[in-house]
């Protein structure tokens, strides 16, 4: 029998922490992700390499957390997911100051 670490982040989460433990350390990330990719896509004209590569970045740290199943219970690896989300939120703070989203 599969341990749930073994199965990815999302059911590992699940059988973990609960559907509260979810929503909390999971869904927050994955928002700022979704917001951001349809700030992109909105304004797929206006933005720059830097935004783009937080984006893929942040992508990234999605998918390597799928394939290997338990990425995102080491602190070292959070701690880039969490410093790319504050670095493109930044960035996005940054773009509408300047009205270019």
């Amino acid at each position: 029998m599969k341990s749930a670490r073994r199965m990815g982040p999302v059911p590992a989460f699940l059988f973990n922490f609960g559907i509260i433990g979810f929503i909390l350390y999971f869904v927050p990330f994955f928002a700022i992700f979704i917001y951001s990719l349809w700030m992109g896509f909105k304004n797929i004209k206006k933005i720059d390499t830097e935004y783009i590569m937080l984006l893929s970045g942040l992508f990234f740290c999605f998918v390597f957390g799928f394939l290997s199943g338990y990425t995102f219970f080491n602190t070292s690896t959070m701690l880039v997911v969490i410093v790319i989300c504050v670095l493109l939120i930044n960035k996005q703070e940054k773009m509408k100051k300047e009205n270019i989203l």
